[in-house]
């Protein structure tokens, strides 16, 4: 029997899949650990760099050939990166979750996020395994003619397969819900920081505040507006006339459903309509957004994971020298 035949990659290519240094760093570190007496291989940058886009692309190969046996959720975001579009694509379903794809994008359009996706989802053979779409509930994804989900749902009825079900991600309702409550609230003018202080600075207490749309970026969302508008209640007493009845809901009423695990709950839009029924336009979000029936997958109806996808293609970025190979990376990642 012929023996394998050992990588003496391997070490340094965990330590860039794991740890996600560079190729140039990871040898830099086996050698160090060698020079310190350790027993470690001390192959070359240039060994590193072929070892890690051949498992990337035997990685690939194993992919194409298994997901298509499963049933699957696609989840999919996207993220600006020195002035390059770029869109991650997620499966997950009650087994695991798998980081698809790392789209380099011409533009954010519907039109182009859409044929980047279908490309990836035909690459892939899983016009037919996917079996619901959850995504945020930007109009670029939602449009009602031409937003990516339409379009990939027209897709797949085009090809002969049954549409996905669609679920807008139910954090992401949640952030629109609670802007709306708070500018109902708080009403107001949109007013620059300085302004602001100038106008404590000459009347002792703040204006009202009107912040007029969620951050593009995924740590900055509503829920950061609403921890500040809870501390400024505790730490300065002056404002609590006027955050009282905010703070309210938003620890009684909105982070009961913030904080769960975002399961469907037949409950749960009932519940919430008749607390926004003094907030048309939250109430009027709610309706159009909020999904009423049970997913097909029994997921978190949230699109966190392609959330945490882009954290990690942020990360691998940084580390690839050549961005071709992002994808291949990204890929790699799942190991």
């Amino acid at each position: 029997m012929p023996t394998k035949k050992y990588n003496k990659s391997k070490v340094a290519t965990n330590l860039v899949t794991s740890t996600r240094v560079s190729t140039n760093k990871a040898a830099k570190i086996c050698q160090q650990l060698s020079h310190d007496g350790i027993d470690i291989p001390t192959p070359s940058q240039a060994a590193i760099y072929k070892s890690i886009y051949k498992e990337a692309s035997k990685l690939k190969e194993e992919m194409i050939e298994t997901l298509q046996m499963e049933q699957w959720s696609l989840h999919f975001d996207g993220k600006c990166i020195e002035y390059k579009e770029y869109q991650v694509v997620v499966l997950k379903n009650e087994r695991t979750e798998v980081k698809l794809g790392a789209l380099h994008l011409k533009d954010g359009k519907a039109k182009t996020i859409t044929e980047g996706i279908a490309k990836l989802v035909d690459e892939y053979n899983l016009w037919n395994a996917i079996k619901m779409i959850i995504a945020d509930t930007t109009s670029v994804n939602t449009g009602k003619c031409s937003g990516v989900v339409v379009c990939l749902k027209r897709m797949f009825s085009e090809k002969g397969f049954s549409q996905p079900q669609f679920i807008s991600c139910q954090h992401h309702v949640l952030d629109r819900i609670l802007r709306l409550v708070m500018d109902q609230e708080l009403g107001g003018n949109t007013t620059s920081p300085t302004r602001v202080f100038k106008f404590f600075d000459e009347n002792g207490h703040f204006p009202c505040i009107n912040f007029q749309q969620i951050p593009n970026i995924s740590n900055a969302r509503w829920n950061s507006r609403a921890i500040l508008a809870l501390l400024a209640f505790i730490l300065m007493p002056t404002t609590r006339t006027s955050l009282e009845k905010i703070c309210r809901f938003i620890s009684c009423d909105w982070a009961d459903y913030w904080f769960t695990d975002q399961m469907y709950n037949e409950n749960d839009f009932k519940n919430l309509s008749e607390r926004l029924k003094p907030y048309r336009k939250a109430l009027n979000s709610l309706d159009n957004h909020w999904k009423q029936e049970p997913s097909i997958l029994s997921l978190p109806q949230s699109n966190q994971c392609a959330e945490r996808a882009v954290k990690v293609m942020l990360e691998l970025y940084s580390a690839c020298k050549n961005k071709d190979k992002l994808p291949l990376r990204f890929i790699l990642s799942n190991k």
